[in-house]
């Protein structure tokens, strides 16, 4: 179907934005915005901010997000604003902002509108504006634990006013104040008068404000806290702000209306079933009789399939529920593949048949079900490809609209993604509605976490005093988000303990809603209707389907290993899938004093009590640019699986992983590929796989040559025609690469190039002939020098490297210091004894045997072999590898070249960067960039532009002059325009790490793998020693090409 929404993220306003929101640090505050002084008269609200017995006052009870018209056709427009009957309260709010409640005069909620006070757009975050300071959390709360007290000192109040705008229309209604996000405990005050307070800040909340109204002249107050003893219920891994921060409005209804509706669909066989109740509330001082209650059911707005009015007679004061059921024949079901709606019209009428009350609600038909410990839907074998995703936007913190969701939820389809996890609170109402569109099944979550005190072991599910604010939170989820056919599994919380509180939780919504599965994990235990876990949990072999609540966490460089956990999903019907963490990082675009932008996290907004970069976490950036990671992910999450059946004769099976039939809209397409240039490509024609079936296809080798020496390799790409905003696009769903088995190449003729020579001098060893000379330092027993054309190749040895700057993973799980140690190894050799063997004609030997101190002394032999053709093998040896707890970080040489030799070319995997636990997706293939490009700013410089199964790798001047590295087997190689310490060394940010005059190589045996972000950490030795030969070659390139050296082979013997 045809998407709503915009996907494209907001250049032009992006760049406007940025000219006033972006900054190094907090401006400084003015008198008239902050009060700093204690008032005379104490503050005079009410106490319900710091009491836990207090959730809320003079809220309405929860309701399904519908939206109230007064007429059908408005309600089909489907125009909140079209409505006379509702007033948006976004926009200026005039406010004052104290620094604590004991600055908070006595009865300010009385005081009339102030002129003298400022005035502030809503919705937004006042602490990007300069009020205060956004305060990041992973873990705990932003303010010193001690439950349930509230700091006194540090919790800022928010005082606005704004006045309503009452018509005289609205007198015979009752009116109704609604915000849908304020954050955080609010008092809402009209002409003075206590109207409602609210904690969770995560809930739309409607106050009925017609008691307080006059008939002129009428005032809104909102005195909004910080922090309250809601707080401990909110302990997020997000960002701490105040405001406004969703929409907030006035509806003026009739006294008899539509209290709520709860829309039960089902499906069997072909046939839809809609279970409807209706709750009508008559608020008038009289009796109603023969009115009407009309529900029609539109597929596409247009095609009525359901029509059924019924009569009711109400008395005064109460309330009635009426139940209407449909069945739809041939319906048209709901899913992620095909997110077909259906509309469903309620109208309430008097008994003259006039409309005083119409709404409009898109809905589904699905059958859920969790049985034989696997998920289905629609009696299918469902597989999640989720994310998790938190409110969040680069510039406004909190706050995000609807053409962001949709760009969100295009995103993800774009990537084969298929559901989301909502972190960890129910998000915008919008959202449900654009991810209902787009075919994204939510796990919508409660707004209850208490991580900060269930780590200091305050477990409050057990308490019963706080019962009713457990059971609260799960309503105030569940009775809003009822109606959304997309949501598929219900979750109670997170890290909010698994006592008797969290058991009533669940036992509500069991008894409103039999039909999806409600679960929750806490201190990664699990309890409901589903096994939730981590990736490393060991999974016990229960009745439960597995769902993965965190699949793995791409925290800074991360998302190691979900090939093998993916792997694992899809070959076991128990497991339903998963969620990875997160969506996008939670950063801040900012600027420095010198106006480059850069993206912000903890602690960059001066603030101290800030959990630093580990609100770096997305496969995208905050503004929406895709990382290496999400190519990943993308590849894994395919819909199709290709494999080899005999990759010798060219037949191959594809598989259609779709639960559902999409007809005529797939391509697919091979190419095949020598040494990375594509030689010849075509298409399977004719070719139709229908859900869950596969077919064999044909590639004919024989239609071309093969070379000795080269490589293969058969790209299968899939892709779908598909409809979006009106225009059609092509997107690649299915990429698969498989590589030939390849012949030797051909020996280099060495008695074709000029005889070597070998000095010896001082401390040094001189080897040339006429196309380069090499100088090793006899002390180190290393490559110092190596010049070719009479240019110096090299600025610093070529010298081994156990080195890798620590990733956010590694900083989490404590290894910086580990890490570290082996820094500077690789400078701490003890030299054993080195020999030089001349006698042979075609080649020079030059071997070293050495010691490492680690933690014991471990033997190290280096032996190089200097060929006439300007070649140079290296081979590193290592023994008693067993000795050590760990490997080390990395094993591998190092060595920087001037910064001429800035074009960078090589066949392995790319263009992205790539590690050995995260590299399927990204093909191997020949690229081509800049040294200066791969400094690709990180949030925090770690380790970065590793690139993976590398067959070969040169550096190359303007002139034609390279050095190539080629492995005698695959290795592991990155080109950086700095030093590779400075990663390590202290830089808060990316952009802080300019490029140097000279260009660090690493050509890599091992690495640590970056790992899920959760298991633990250790890399034992898998084997007593390792061998890494590696082959270096410099010549101009007008003498000879580079391909041709990949294609002949190494002479180590």
């Amino acid at each position: 179907m045809e998407k709503k929404g915009n996907p494209f993220i907001y250049l032009f306003g992006i760049v406007c934005l940025l000219t006033t929101h972006c900054k190094q640090d907090v401006p400084k505050q003015t008198i008239e915005k902050i009060v700093e002084s204690k008032p005379k008269n104490p503050i005079t609200l009410p106490t319900y901010w710091k009491d836990p017995k207090v959730m809320e006052f003079g809220r309405e009870a929860p309701r399904s997000d519908f939206k109230p018209f007064e007429t059908t056709e408005k309600a089909q427009s489907q125009s909140f604003q079209s409505s006379a009957y509702h007033r948006s309260l976004n926009g200026f709010w005039r406010y004052q902002y104290f620094t604590g409640p004991d600055y908070v005069p006595g009865e300010i909620e009385k005081s009339p509108i102030n002129i003298n006070w400022l005035e502030k757009s809503f919705p937004s975050c006042i602490e990007l504006g300069g009020i205060g300071k956004p305060i990041f959390k992973n873990y705990g709360l932003p303010f010193e634990s001690n439950y349930p007290q509230v700091p006194m000192d540090s919790n800022t109040v928010l005082v606005l006013q704004k006045p309503l705008d009452i018509s005289t229309q609205w007198k015979s209604r009752d009116v109704f104040a609604v915000f849908e996000g304020i954050s955080s405990a609010y008092f809402v005050y009209v002409n003075g008068q206590l109207a409602g307070y609210n904690e969770d800040s995560k809930a739309v909340s409607e106050f009925n404000i017609s008691p307080f109204l006059k008939d002129e002249n009428n005032m809104i107050s909102l005195i909004i806290f910080r922090w309250s003893d809601a707080s401990y219920f909110e302990s997020h891994n997000m960002w701490s702000m105040t405001g406004i921060y969703r929409n907030s409005y006035l509806l003026a209804r009739p006294k008899c209306r539509i209290k709520d509706f709860y829309a039960k669909t089902d499906v069997q066989g072909n046939q839809g079933i809609l279970d409807l109740d209706v709750q009508v509330k008559n608020n008038a001082a009289e009796n109603y009789s023969g009115y009407q209650l009309q529900v029609q059911l539109f597929q596409d707005t247009t095609k009525e399939v359901f029509n059924k009015t019924i009569t009711f007679d109400i008395n005064q004061q109460s309330e009635i529920k009426k139940n209407i059921v449909a069945q739809i024949k041939n319906v048209e079901t709901w899913s992620d593949e095909h997110p077909d709606a259906y509309y469903l019209f309620i109208q309430l009428k008097n008994a003259q048949g006039e409309t005083q009350e119409a709404t409009v609600y898109l809905i589904g038909f699905n059958n859920i079900q969790y049985k034989s410990k696997s998920l289905l839907v629609n009696h299918k074998l469902l597989k999640i490809k989720g994310v998790v995703r938190h409110e969040f936007h680069p510039i406004t913190g909190y706050v995000v609209d609807k053409d962001w969701m949709a760009n969100d939820a295009d995103l993800m389809k774009l990537n084969n993604i298929n559901a989301v996890r909502n972190s960890h609170y129910p998000q915008d109402p919008m959202w449900y509605t654009i991810a209902h569109q787009y075919g994204l099944y939510l796990m919508d979550e409660a707004n209850l976490n208490t991580s900060s005190l269930l780590s200091q072991n305050i477990d409050l599910s057990s308490d019963t005093s706080v019962s009713k604010i457990y059971l609260q939170r799960v309503k105030n989820m569940f009775e809003r988000n009822k109606n959304y056919c997309n949501v598929l599994t219900w979750s109670l919380g997170y890290n909010c303990g698994l006592g008797d509180n969290t058991k009533l939780a669940y036992q509500y919504i069991k008894s409103r809603d039999s039909k999806r599965p409600v679960s929750v994990q806490s201190n990664l235990k699990s309890f409901g209707d589903l096994a939730l876990v981590n990736s490393e949990d060991n999974i016990s072999n229960g009745t439960k389907p597995v769902l993965y609540y965190r699949m793995s966490s791409n925290a800074g460089n991360g998302l190691g290993g979900l090939t093998l956990v993916w792997d694992h999903i899809k070959n076991n019907d128990n497991k339903a899938g998963g969620f990875i963490e997160d969506w996008a990082d939670q950063t801040f675009f900012m600027k420095t004093n010198k106006g480059k932008l850069y993206f912000g996290y903890g602690g960059n907004f001066s603030e101290t009590n800030s959990d630093s970069f580990r609100c770096v976490n997305g496969l995208m950036t905050s503004n929406k640019t895709p990382k290496a990671s999400l190519k990943i992910a993308n590849n894994l999450f395919s819909p199709f699986t290709v494999s080899a059946i005999d990759l010798n004769k060219g037949l191959f099976e594809i598989k259609n992983d779709h639960l559902e039939n999409h007809g005529d809209v797939f391509n697919y397409f091979w190419t095949v590929v020598e040494n990375g240039d594509k030689i010849k490509e075509g298409k399977f024609e004719n070719l139709m796989i229908d859900a869950g079936q596969k077919k064999t296809v044909h590639v004919d080798y024989n239609s071309f040559t093969r070379n000795p020496g080269s490589e293969y390799t058969i790209l299968i790409t899939i892709n779908k025609k598909s409809l979006n905003n009106g225009m059609y696009r092509f997107v690649v769903v299915g990429l698969q690469q498989f590589i030939l088995p390849k012949s030797a190449g051909k020996p280099i003729n060495q008695s074709a190039f000029q005889k070597l020579k070998s000095t010896e001098e001082n401390n040094s060893i001189h080897i040339s002939n006429n196309l380069y000379s090499i100088k090793i330092d006899k002390n180190k027993g290393l490559i110092s020098s190596w010049i070719c054309k009479n240019k110096e190749l090299l600025v610093t040895s070529i010298k081994p490297n156990f080195y890798r700057a620590p990733t956010d993973n590694d900083i989490y799980h404590n290894q910086s210091n580990e890490i570290n140690f082996w820094k500077t190894l690789g400078d701490q050799l003890t030299i054993v004894s080195q020999t030089l063997e001349t006698n042979h004609p075609d080649y020079i030997n030059y071997i070293v045997k050495a010691t490492l101190p680690a933690s014991s002394l471990l033997p190290i032999e280096f032996r190089y072999r200097f060929y006439p053709s300007a070649d140079v093998v290296l081979e590193m040896k290592i023994d008693h590898l067993d000795q050590l707890k760990n490997m080390p970080p990395r094993i591998g040489w190092i060595f920087e070249m001037p910064a001429v030799f800035g074009t960078v070319q090589w066949y392995g995997r790319g263009p992205l960067e790539s590690y050995q636990d995260r590299k399927l997706g990204l093909n191997i293939g020949l690229y081509k960039s800049t040294a200066s490009e791969f400094n690709i700013p990180a949030v925090r410089p770690q380790e970065m532009g590793n690139k993976s199964d590398v067959r070969w790798l040169s550096l190359k001047t303007f002139e034609g002059l390279y050095l190539m590295a080629l492995g005698q087997s695959e290795f592991e190689a990155n080109v950086l325009p700095f030093n590779y310490n400075k990663l390590g060394t202290g830089y808060r940010h990316g952009i802080d790490i300019l490029n140097d005059p000279t260009n660090t190589v690493l050509l890599d045996y091992y690495q640590w793998p970056l790992g899920d972000g959760y298991s633990n950490k250790s890399h034992p030795p898998s084997s007593k020693s390792i061998h890494f030969t590696i082959r270096l070659t410099s010549q101009d390139e007008s003498q000879s090409s580079i391909p041709s050296h990949f294609t002949e082979s190494l002479l180590t013997n």
